[in-house]
């Protein structure tokens, strides 16, 4: 069969026909794909994106940083009554104006040790050392009985300083005789904790401490509370200091 060059053009011109249809056939193929994926992604981050903020939405209005209020045990930062002790600055001023500079004084090293247990240290070898300088041996208890008779001096001036306010004013008289009842209650504890110990009883010892801080705590927040400018907060303020050291030093003794 004889070709001529018309036939063989029109040959060619259908090869690339079939050709161009099939890599048309083929290119959509390709750009499914793709078209397929924009319309997956939506779908899957708007689910995401929902849950996300719901989250946030329900945690948006928890208070965080504010701990509850009634959270503080009885803690030389923080009595029964939830009122935060003065800073630690105003305390070592104070401890230094009633026993003077102890930068320089050598503590025995087992009362250290004790002491060191304490929330203030530096109170608890200050008040404590001159009651068991003579010592040559500081068993737990005895430092226990040494601290509660601290603090019940302590307690004991303040009680003088608002009954000797109650005479000279006849403002805040209410308030006072309730400080001075929160007081002597705490006092009766801390007699009573003496007699436990001496009964070997150490955990009614520390029941009585915890009660006898509660009170002391609760006195101080009202006198603070008051704000009468007789009074100097440092005092009370250190009378709940020596209290917890008192309940402090109670926990190292064993039962």
């Amino acid at each position: 069969m004889k070709i001529n060059n018309q036939t063989l053009f029109s040959i060619i011109l259908i090869c690339f026909a079939l050709v161009g249809k099939s890599m048309s056939h083929d290119k959509p193929s390709t750009t499914e794909t793709p078209s397929s994926s924009p319309t997956t992604t939506p779908s899957a981050s708007s689910p995401t994106t929902s849950p996300s903020s719901s989250p946030s939405d329900q945690f948006s209005d928890t208070p965080s940083m504010d701990p509850p209020s009634d959270s503080p045990a009885p803690t030389p930062d923080g009595g029964a009554s939830g009122y935060s002790l003065p800073s630690t600055v105003s305390i070592s001023d104070y401890l230094k104006e009633k026993y003077g500079d102890q930068s320089k004084v050598e503590y025995n090293p087992d009362l250290e040790k004790i002491c060191a247990h304490t929330h203030q240290p530096d109170v608890c070898l200050a008040t404590i050392s001159p009651l068991v300088k003579n010592k040559k041996k500081f068993d737990v208890v005895r430092i226990l009985e040494a601290s509660i008779k601290v603090s019940k001096e302590n307690i004991k001036d303040i009680v003088e300083k608002i009954e000797k306010q109650a005479k000279e004013s006849g403002e805040n008289d209410e308030s006072l005789n309730e400080c001075k009842e929160n007081y002597s209650k705490a006092l009766d504890n801390l007699h009573k904790a003496l007699e436990a110990i001496r009964a070997k009883n150490y955990g009614k010892v520390t029941i009585l401490l915890s009660g006898a801080l509660a009170d002391v705590s609760t006195a101080e927040s009202k006198i603070v509370d008051m704000q009468l400018s007789n009074f100097k907060v440092e005092p009370f303020s250190f009378a709940s200091v020596t209290a917890s050291n008192c309940l402090s030093i109670a926990s190292l003794v064993p039962n």
